[in-house]
This record gives C-alpha cells, sequence and structure tokens, in this order.
C-alpha cells in the first residue's frame, strides 16, 4: 500500500499498522518519516471498512498513552494532529467497488437477484419508550447500569431520545459532523446531571445525559462529542427496538 501511494505520487500519505508490522509501519517510525519528512501537521485516519475499536482507542483516544495521536504529541515535533473518524465504507467510491465485486460474484455463480421491496420508514404514536442507543465507539456509550437503553419520547411525530453517558467527561454534542459544529451559531446539545445507580451496593453516581433529536429509528445518523479536552470527535450512532414503556 505504501509503494501505491509512492507511485501515484502521494509523497505526503505514510501508512502504518496497528500492529506495527512490518516494523517500518510501527507508530514510532512512522513518526520519524513523518518529521524527517519536514511535514509539521497531521491528519491520522483509519484505513479500514468501519471506524470502530481501532479507530476510536488505539488511534485516537487522547487519555491512552500508547494511542497514535498520543505518541504523535509526545513526539513534540508537530504543530497540530487531527483524528478524522470515519471508515472507508462512507465514500461512495469505495461502496461502489464493493457493489461491482458483489455483483461479479452473483453473475459469475450464475444467479438471478431481484430487487428487495424499498423498506417502510419505522413511525411511532406519540408517547414515551424504551429503546436502545448505540454508538461505533467503547468510550462513548450508555451507562452501563441502564444496559444500553435510553427513554424515547415521541411527540408530534418528532423523536428525542434521552441517554446517561458514563462519566462527565463528554461535555456537549451536535447533531451532525464535527465542522459544522465548530461553526459560527452552531446549537450544541447541553447536558443534564443525571443520577445513575449500579444496584450493586455502591453509591450511586452522577453523570451527564442528553437529550438527542432522533430522525430516523434503526438506521445510523451522525452525532459529534467535544470532551473536557476540547477536541470534537464524528460518531454514527442508532436507534432501535423501541418498546412502550409502562
Amino acid at each position: 500500500m505504501q509503494t501505491m501511494m509512492n507511485e501515484l505520487g502521494y509523497k505526503n500519505v505514510f501508512i502504518g499498522t496497528v500492529e506495527g508490522e512490518p516494523e517500518e509501519t510501527a507508530c514510532e517510525n512512522i513518526i520519524k518519516a513523518v518529521h524527517e519528512a519536514g511535514y509539521t501537521k497531521v491528519i491520522l485516519r483509519p484505513l479500514m471498512v468501519v471506524a470502530g475499536d481501532h479507530a476510536n482507542n488505539d488511534m485516537a483516544d487522547p487519555e491512552d498513552e500508547e494511542s497514535w495521536v498520543s505518541q504523535f504529541t509526545a513526539s513534540g515535533f508537530f504543530e497540530s494532529i487531527d483524528c478524522q473518524i470515519s471508515g472507508m465504507g462512507s465514500i461512495a467510491e469505495v461502496q461502489a467497488i464493493y457493489v461491482a465485486h458483489t455483483q461479479a460474484a452473483i453473475e459469475g455463480a450464475g444467479l438471478k437477484v431481484e430487487a428487495a421491496p424499498a423498506a417502510e420508514a419505522v413511525t411511532l404514536a406519540d408517547g414515551v419508550y424504551t429503546a436502545t442507543f448505540k454508538t461505533d465507539s467503547s468510550m462513548f456509550k450508555v451507562n452501563d447500569a441502564n444496559k444500553g437503553l435510553g427513554v424515547l419520547t415521541v411527540k408530534d411525530g418528532q423523536m428525542t431520545i434521552h441517554v446517561s453517558l458514563t462519566s462527565k467527561n463528554i461535555v456537549n454534542l451536535f447533531p451532525g459532523l464535527k465542522e459544522d459544529a465548530q461553526k459560527d451559531g452552531a446549537a450544541l446539545l447541553q447536558p443534564t446531571t443525571d443520577t445513575v445507580d449500579y444496584h450493586d451496593g455502591t453509591a450511586p453516581e452522577e453523570v451527564f445525559g442528553f437529550d438527542i433529536p432522533v430522525p430516523y429509528l434503526d438506521e445510523e445518523f451522525d452525532l459529534a462529542i467535544i470532551g473536557k479536552a476540547g477536541k470534537w470527535y464524528d460518531h454514527k450512532v442508532s436507534v432501535t427496538n423501541p418498546e412502550p414503556q409502562a
């Protein structure tokens, strides 16, 4: 992959691996190569179809001393280090390659596939529901005491889910991408202070919660977060399995 980047003329692209094999792809050697090439502004981006735990933890977690962003920062060589949490599967051209390969495999097997009927949008009557709130990161999730569930309120056809997080480290959310969250006038979601009970004998704990607009059910949508360190991150979330509250 590095050879291909070089042959295509991308001299500012450096390919690393999570496990650091072969040796020249290890984080410390990538840092050295970028520094020796004279670059001072760095963008770390996952070369993965889905930006999951490796992207959010091994690459972009500023609180993990062994993450790539922490190691790049500790080197002291660079003016800025940005993390773009987006999988290759979100790129239209990559999606087209997957579709073409799948079509070729189907045709090669002599199969005929009929188009599936379009799925109908899920609509809920006004009311209060319990629903599953999923994210693409173990660092950003519903408090364990709530077992992945939030409270979904539907009023006049508009849906909002309230979720309690694991701490007070995430201070704002934004329904959309981080680049839009940082624009003047962006309407950030403000936290509530929630009390959670783990029911294991420990004292109840105060954490931040958020009321998050839900544009649709059963499909991922964009939600940006910012923590105490003042760094925005993009995430994909979804709301599924609504059940009427008793």
